[in-house]
């Protein structure tokens, strides 16, 4: 239970403004015991601060005795405290009884509401950091349970809290050296307690994904543990060291501290570590109370406070419109249900009623005046570059690395300028040149060598994987945050930070608020590697810029192509004499007259190619071969010598031949069947978590059975050269050709169980998504190294279908289906369609159809494809599916013959509402609308701001049957309803913004066009916001704000809006309808200020984009007219 601790007197929770609870670990010192040498500290931090903190003591329920016993103590004790702060930010008296989690303190409760809407503030030592992970893990499938405990945590101190990794090894067990630390006898294990560090792992990484980013201090120790053995015997160890005890968000505070684990919570009064945990207490006492005190003494309705919270929680939200980009919600003194910061505040827009549009016809007042300037001002924040930059991915330099030099030199011919001091600012051009050959050449490990060896003339070097669109855009998002031009919160569109980071290539400043200069030009390095496609290089090429690009590739025709403006060379192999130097370098066989002969002869054998020498150096070395012995096993193989002349070079098919007789002798069962595993994935980013994930998962291969024989095979992999490792990251990389070798040597049998594991490795690693938690973001940065390897198993699906051995699983539909929604999520909806589609045939012939997990899967593939036509604009494709959606609901019956009603089936139901009304049927929408408001309402933890998105499409649905009355009835009850919940213009997501765009529409066409402006100014200003600036909702509302702009006769504002709506929908082929409007509007602007020319322009080029769109429309252009181009759109953009 929860114990008033220190000021004891205040049990009532009237006088103190933060809430600290105190988690001490399983049978460690209690905090009555943690002392410094003047007293205890946390009496201390309290009196600091005036007694304005009211310290709480978490107390375990019982002794633990058994490793076995903490675990699933551990697990208990995570939900009786989940259950004691429920009690406590109710109001009830946390001595008292605890009551079930989720429910109510009940009216016979003495204790205020003030205490509910008091911060939190965590300090755990110890194991007892462990369990509040695991109380708020469990929250994260039933985030509207928690909303009173999520919404109030502020801030959290570990105390050597052990923070583990998915891959930790079972042993030590992490608990049983804690539990050692006071018991002289050795804790019982029972046999089945073997996966104690897996289970804080998991609960580690649970917490990781909720996202959690309030202010973090992390406390790990530097002195050595004595750990007890039996009676006599003791060990020293550090529990909780720097890698294991740090939680790696951009929000912690990570400080080291000279004191062995069970004394790390006596923290030292005049140390660093008390002065960041009083630092931390003092932001939420500077604070929040400010905000209570509002919320109950203010009147001024004007004095609203702005916080950024976490997206722990998100409302129900439309699978089709985007989800929560952002995280902030508004706090001001009038909320009925005010919450408290949940992480530091962050500048952002400023949104509020006051200041709002007063524009009116003949209006004196001044034009800089009457419109916000931050409305009409769209520049691309600019952040200066975090440098040097350097991103190589998995690739490390080698030591090995041999020759080349003459290569080396041409490529500095062609991509340093020749005299560099002499190059003003602006004045040098994009420089490019292309590495050709076949596979096995060496093209990238030049390019490797290349990056390293020529650093000090490059400030920023980008090492990036070319082989396909969705790759190359993961790639890029990955370059946006590493140099620091965008956030990782931020980075949910790729599409946006793809021209994110070919802005700053074009254009690349050290500062932006430097002169511009030659000193303030940033040298930069691209490498796009294994461009065997050069169509998809378009969408990624910078388009200005003084840098220098390098491309590798098989195809020789890439040199010759209008990106490297013929600058290129086809690699030749080695010559003889460099090919003797490489293979002796690799063998560490020392000259001698005899072996140089054989040597030649090998290289010759060999043709001169380095993958192939660096393979058969590894097969000499793994067999204890000579050179003359190799020889002998080489003619013995009846493979044909390949050539080492320019003129007649080696086939691929040779290469593939020696490397397959002689490239796997020696290797281990267990070893093929690793780099089986590895040929099934990406070969340029394996995480290493894949690979160990696959452990155990089926002792019927080759695959290694446990870690320790996964770390003999990798050795022996790694050894003899097959793979390569990143020893900073852990990840694997691997060439192509071991790759298709690899693949080759596997019968349609072996194919089959190799495919089957690489599903559920990646599967195990995979972080996956709930409907009622999609759009969160928190999960992509660990969704991007691993959607590579997804993106190799789909490309390699249909082969797998032809093998005649393979049969499609659940599991590959399941895997296949969040993958998509993920690239959907990230601005590839079109792309995801192809994903979604895939899965719905896989699921036509599972045959297990019946199988509730089947019958979901495909409910949600129908959900999925519907939700991706609707976004791209196909009415149709959007209406069959989401019907087809409704359908399998309304077919599940409870045991009673009842109809199931849960959350899927309001959104069913309001999906379906909005395919109706996207294909006219608005009547019809009404009606789905109604049905969704009224199955949200019945559910057991129903709240009103459920009603976000079937009300507000309803809201909009009488604003198109022109009943203006119901439309502006429903909006405001509705905008009220989330005004009292979370603020005015809460930017918790953007379905505030929609009720305000939608109640802009409806009093322009009341007339009340003041009013209409001032709205739809609010809703930009929140859409910027929750979406960014390239969302497709910006476009619309900047649509409508150019057209309110006109009105006012305010044509610059107008130009600057109907500007960013074309920036937004062009080069968008979802988008067309939504561009031919905003062009015709377009037009309306340029004649407006007088630009006639540029009217006509505009005007025709609409004309042509509708003529394509509706075909069978023969009227002429002068019969067009703007009602036509509204219709174009779907009615949330009109």
């Amino acid at each position: 239970m929860l114990r008033c601790f220190y000021p004891p007197s205040d049990a009532g929770g009237s006088s103190h403004e933060v809430n600290i609870i105190v988690i001490p670990g399983l049978g460690t010192a209690p905090p009555a015991q943690w002392h410094d040498l003047s007293g205890p500290w946390l009496e201390n931090l309290v009196n600091n601060c005036n007694k304005r903190a009211q310290v709480w003591v978490y107390e375990p329920k019982k002794e633990v005795n058994s490793i076995s016993d903490a675990v699933q103590q551990l697990f208990e004790e995570g939900q009786h405290l989940l259950t004691c702060l429920h009690d406590l930010c109710a109001g009830k008296d946390p001595d008292s009884p605890p009551s079930k989690p989720g429910t109510s303190a009940g009216p016979s409760t003495t204790i205020t509401q003030q205490r509910r809407r008091k911060p939190l503030l965590f300090i755990c030592h110890s194991l007892g950091g462990i369990i509040l992970k695991c109380a708020l893990s469990s929250t994260k499938d039933r985030i509207f349970r928690h909303l009173d405990v999520i919404d109030v945590i502020s801030g959290i101190i570990f105390l050597g809290t052990p923070h583990l990794p998915l891959d930790i090894e079972a042993n030590p067990s992490i608990i049983n050296l804690i539990l050692r630390l006071h018991q002289k006898t050795s804790v019982q294990r029972q046999s089945e307690a073997n996966d104690d560090n897996s289970f804080i792992a998991k609960c580690c990484r649970d917490f990781e994904l909720l996202g959690v980013q309030v202010p973090i201090v992390s406390a790990y120790e530097t002195v050595e543990s004595r750990v007890h053995q039996g009676v006599f015997k003791t060990e020293q160890t550090i529990i909780a060291a720097q890698d294991r005890a740090t939680v790696k968000s951009r929000h912690e505070i990570v400080i080291p501290i000279d004191k062995a684990h069970d004394d790390i919570c006596n923290v030292q009064i005049a140390g660093p570590l008390y002065k960041a945990i009083a630092d931390t207490l003092q932001r939420l006492l500077d604070d929040a109370p400010g905000l209570m005190y509002k919320k109950f003494h203010s009147t001024c309705h004007h004095d609203a406070l702005k916080f950024r919270r976490n997206q722990l929680t998100s409302d129900v939200a439309s699978t089709r419109d985007g989800g929560d980009r952002g995280t902030t919600q508004i706090i001001t003194p009038d909320n009925e249900r005010t919450q408290v910061v949940l992480f530091p505040p962050i500048n952002s827009l400023d949104i509020s009623t006051e200041g709002s549009l007063r524009a009116t016809f003949g209006s004196s007042i001044p034009p800089s005046q009457r419109v916000d300037q931050m409305i009409t001002s769209f520049d691309v924040a600019k952040r200066d570059p975090r440098l040097p930059c350097i991103s190589m991915k998995t690739h490390k330099r080698r030591d090995d690395f041999f020759g080349r030099q003459d290569i080396l030199d041409l490529i500095d011919k062609n991509l340093l300028p020749e005299n560099k001091r002499n190059v003003k600012f602006g004045e040098g051009s994009l420089r490019s040149f292309a590495l050709c050959g076949m596979g096995g050449i060496g093209k990238t490990q030049i390019a490797v060598e290349y990056a390293y060896s020529r650093l000090s003339q490059f400030d920023a070097v980008f090492f990036i994987t070319a082989d396909g669109r969705a790759v190359l855009s993961e790639e890029f998002a990955q370059i946006a945050q590493q140099l620091g031009l965008e956030e990782e919160s931020e980075a949910n569109d790729l599409t946006v930070s793809i021209e994110i980071v070919k802005g700053w290539l074009s254009n690349p400043v050290r500062s932006y608020d430097a002169p511009l200069s030659a000193t303030n030009e940033v040298p930069w390095l691209l490498i796009f590697d294994n461009v065997d496609n050069l169509d998809v290089l378009a969408e990624f090429w910078p388009t200005a810029g003084s840098g220098a690009v390098l491309i590798t590739s098989r195809d020789s025709l890439a040199k010759n192509q209008v990106y490297t403006a013929n600058n290129g060379v086809d690699l030749p192999p080695f010559a003889a004499p460099d090919a003797v130097k490489f293979l002796n370098t690799l063998t560490k066989w020392s000259p001698h007259p005899t072996q140089d002969q054989n040597a030649t002869e090998v290289a010759e054998k060999l043709g001169g190619l380095p993958l192939l020498i660096t393979q058969m150096a590894g097969v000499m070395t793994r067999l204890r071969l000579s050179y003359s012995d190799f020889i002998k096993l080489y003619n013995a193989s009846g493979i044909e010598q390949v050539s080492m002349t320019e003129t007649a070079m080696s086939t691929p098919q040779q290469v593939y031949s020696i490397s397959s007789k002689l490239g796997f002798d020696g290797l281990s069962p267990a070893s093929f069947g690793l780099l089986s595993l590895i040929a099934m994935l990406d070969p340029d980013r394996i995480p290493e978590g894949i690979l160990i994930s696959a452990c155990s998962k089926d002792p019927t291969t080759s695959f290694p059975n446990n870690l320790t024989q996964y770390y003999e095979a990798r050795a022996q992999l790694l050894q003899t050269s097959l793979i390569n490792q990143n020893p900073e990251s852990g990840d694997i990389w691997v060439h192509r050709i071991v790759q298709d070798v690899t693949r080759g040597k596997l019968d349609a049998n072996g194919l089959t169980q190799t495919y089957n594991l690489a599903i559920s490795a990646v599967s195990g690693v995979w972080p996956f998504s709930r409907l009622e938690t999609r759009f969160l973001t928190a999960r992509h940065k660990d969704c991007a190294p691993l959607f590579p390897s997804i993106l190799r198993l789909k490309d390699a699906f249909n082969l797998m279908i032809s093998l005649g051995t393979f049969q499609a699983t659940l599991s590959v539909a399941t895997l296949f289906s969040d993958a998509g929604w993920y690239r959907f999520e990230r601005g590839f909806q079109e792309e995801s369609k192809e994903w979604f589609q895939l899965v719905r045939n896989i699921c036509e012939g599972l045959e297990d159809e019946s199988s509730e997990a089947v019958a979901y899967m495909i409910r949600d593939t129908h959900h999925n494809l519907g939700t991706a036509s609707g976004e791209t604009n196909d009415t149709g494709s959007f209406l069959k599916h989401s019907g087809l959606w409704l359908e399998l609901l309304q077919q599940r019956k409870t045991p009673d013959g009842e109809l199931v009603v849960d959350y899927e089936l309001g959104m069913g139901y309001n999906e379906h509402g909005v395919a109706q009304a996207m294909n006219g049927h608005c009547e019809v929408a009404i009606t789905h609308f109604s049905k969704a408001i009224e199955y949200f309402q019945t559910l057991p933890h129903y709240e009103s701001t459920m009603l976000g998105w079937p009300a507000s499409n309803k809201g909009l649905m009488y604003w198109i049957l022109g009943d203006l009355e119901a439309a502006e009835r429903t909006l405001l009850d509705l905008i009220e309803v989330f005004r009292k919940a979370n603020g005015v213009d809460d930017t918790l997501s953007f379905k505030t913004g929609k009720m305000l765009y939608a109640l802009g529409n409806v009093c322009v066409s009341q007339g009340k066009f003041e009013k209409g402006l001032e709205y739809h100014a609010r809703c930009l200003k929140q859409y910027r916001v929750t979406l960014g600036d390239r969302h497709h909702r910006i476009g619309d509302i900047c649509h409508r704000l150019a057209d309110d702009n006109l009105r006012f006769h305010h044509y610059a504002e107008a130009q600057v809006l109907i500007n960013q709506a074309l920036k937004v929908f062009s080069g968008r082929q979802q988008y067309r309808h939504e561009l031919a409007r905003s062009t015709f509007k377009a037009a309306q602007v340029s004649r407006a200020i007088g630009n006639k020319e540029r009217a006509n322009e505009q005007l025709r080029a609409a004309f042509e984009l509708r003529c394509a769109l509706v075909p069978d429309d023969t009227r002429d252009i002068n019969e067009i007219h703007e009602d036509d181009y509204d219709m174009l759109v779907v009615f949330w953009s009109r």
